[in-house]
């Protein structure tokens, strides 16, 4: 597979990072739908979540 255990962490470090990335937007972007269906539109609007949380955070606490 990989030549190293160092290789292999600097190979798979960013590929992880950015698929953490890409699931927190997918899902955040289900969850803003669910809620705006729920709720009023100005509501929607005004309580935005903000971007980029899920994936920092998650790969912060490892």
């Amino acid at each position: 597979m990989y030549s190293s255990p160092s290789n292999w962490h600097r190979n798979w470090r960013p590929a992880v990072l950015q698929r953490l990335r890409n699931l927190a937007e997918c899902v955040e972007g289900e969850y803003a739908d669910l809620t705006r269906a729920q709720t009023a539109p100005e509501e929607s609007l005004v309580q935005k979540p903000p971007r980029r949380v899920y994936g920092t955070k998650s790969v912060s606490e490892r």
